[in-house]
Parts: C-alpha cells; sequence; structure tokens
C-alpha cells in the first residue's frame, strides 16, 4: 500500500489517462476521508490541459449541496450532461461562468456501505458535446479502478 503521498501520485496519473483517453480538459476526484481531514469541497486531485482553469483550490462550493450531487446521491450512477447550460440538473453557475465547464460526466464513488464518498468529474470547456458510450464506459472501468485502490488504501 502506498504512502498517502505515493496513492494521490497514482491518482493523479490515472485521471490524466483518463482526461487523455476522453479528450477532456480537466478531470477532478473529489472525496470525504475525514480520518485524513480530506473532504469534497476541496478537489483531492486535479489533472488539466494547459491553460484551463484551476479548480483545485476552490472551495467556495458547498458541493454535497450542488443538484448535480443530489443527483449522484439519489442514482449511484453515471450523470452524463452534454450541454450543461441545457441540462435540467443544473450544474452550479460558477463552474460554467469562471471554470468554463460545457459539458460534463461526474462519476460516484460508493464506499462499502454503497453511501456517495465522493466523485470523478470530467470536464469538456470548449464546447456541449456527445459523449460517446466508449467514454462513458472508460469513466466506468477507471472509477472502479480508482475505487479499488482508494479501498486498499483504508481510504474507503
Amino acid at each position: 500500500m502506498p504512502d498517502d503521498h505515493g496513492l494521490v501520485e497514482a491518482l493523479t496519473t490515472i485521471l490524466e489517462s483518463l482526461r487523455q483517453a476522453t479528450r477532456s480538459q480537466r478531470v477532478t476526484l473529489r472525496i470525504d476521508v475525514p480520518a485524513r481531514d480530506i473532504h469534497v469541497d476541496r478537489a483531492l486531485v486535479e489533472v488539466r490541459d494547459p491553460g484551463v482553469p484551476a479548480i483545485q483550490a476552490d472551495t467556495s462550493l458547498k458541493q454535497r449541496q450542488l443538484a448535480t450531487v443530489r443527483h449522484l446521491e439519489a442514482t449511484r450512477d453515471l450523470l452524463v450532461q452534454n450541454d450543461c447550460r441545457q441540462d435540467p440538473i443544473s450544474p452550479p453557475p460558477e463552474l460554467m461562468a469562471v471554470y468554463g465547464v460545457r459539458a460534463q460526466i461526474l462519476a460516484p464513488l460508493l464506499g462499502a456501505d454503497r453511501t456517495l464518498a465522493g466523485w470523478i468529474s470530467v470536464h469538456d470547456t470548449v464546447a456541449p458535446r456527445m459523449w460517446t458510450p466508449h467514454e462513458e464506459a472508460m469513466v466506468r472501468e477507471i472509477t472502479a479502478r480508482v475505487r479499488r485502490m482508494l479501498e486498499d488504501a483504508g481510504w474507503l
């Protein structure tokens, strides 16, 4: 089992592979690990294209109160938004206005008791887009790998 720094480095590598595979501009991982003072209101990992605004340090949004996260809580499944501005499950306006998110996929990370421990966000900041079934499958696969890594480290 890697130490905390080694785990974060490994998670960064796997999320960068997801960013490249989906041709997205930003991928984040948010998770609650109270024993390590890690909370979803600050992204644990963020990978992004050069020039894409960083979102990691922004803790202004109460993540669990957002409509998108409440949807993850309710469904325990991917939330696929091809056009954030037109989607009935509205992302926070700041995500679109400040961070330029135009389309996204959110993938829940479930704890052993099936609670929503965190999630992975895949952002397209260029334009609305139709996420392909292949991209959705990649998000599911990487999310499962991340969950196993977090479980092996005792974080879930």
